[in-house]
């Protein structure tokens, strides 16, 4: 799986790419978990994401995921350490970042 760590400490924000269809699901993990309480989702792309934020792995269309359609946005308490883990059904632009 790939996995990106977002380093609040160094001053970062989130996490903006495009991640890859179906497969294996990227990994945002968050340096500092207490400073992510709330992790905003940003689908930037046309395909759907399905999400967890308690450190299972996502599948497309499941039933433990979060859904988010394309060029939509949500907002969620991150738990399991402060990781996101994100699937896509088709390769699509996705943005991570810390909630206000």
């Amino acid at each position: 799986m790939p996995t990106v760590t977002v380093n609040a400490s160094a001053g970062e924000v989130g996490y903006h790419a495009d991640i890859p269809a179906g497969g294996e699901p990227t990994i945002v993990r968050f340096g500092t978990a207490s400073r992510w309480g709330t992790a905003e989702l940003i689908n930037r792309g046309a395909g759907a994401l399905w999400y967890t934020l308690d450190g299972s792995t996502p599948t497309v269309g499941g039933r433990n995921c979060f859904y988010l359609p394309p060029q939509a946005v949500d907002s969620r308490t991150v738990f399991g350490g402060g990781a996101v883990s994100i699937l896509g059904d088709t390769a699509t632009a996705v943005s991570v970042q810390r909630g206000s």
